[in-house]
């Protein structure tokens, strides 16, 4: 069987059309999913025995990632961390997700400081680390 240029023609047309049918697709599924967070660092309601943490986990979708009001740039394996400094008592740690068609996702974080009083010593060890 021998293939006419037309007949070539018209199968790279056929083959360039479905991707872009598949290209647009994969981008309308990103559309109506959203912004997803998973915290992997800590759960609701832990307590942590130090003034100072490390929330971290995993994002996806996201654009823009936003916690206690502050933009956090994710490493690009679409992983987070964010230094949070505790009081005693109920600490409230809010997450906001973006994605680039502005979907939104909020996922808020209680952990309790189960210590006497906020230690300044320590936050002092995490800046400047004791050789």
């Amino acid at each position: 069987m021998k293939l006419s240029p037309r007949t070539i023609g018209y199968g790279l047309i056929a083959i360039l059309v479905t991707a872009l049918i598949i290209f647009v697709i994969y981008e309308l599924r990103g559309i109506s999913r959203g912004p997803e967070i998973t915290v992997t660092s800590h759960e609701q309601f832990s307590s942590s025995a130090s003034s100072f943490l490390t929330i971290s986990g995993e994002i996806r979708n996201v654009s823009k990632l936003i916690i206690n009001g502050n933009n956090v740039i994710p490493y690009t394996n679409s992983t987070f961390s964010y230094p949070i400094i505790l009081s005693a008592g109920i600490n409230s740690i809010i997450l906001d997700g973006y994605s680039k068609f502005q979907k939104h996702t909020r996922i808020q974080l209680d952990i309790f400081g189960n210590f006497d009083e906020w230690k300044p010593e320590l936050l002092s060890d995490i800046i400047e680390p004791s050789s």
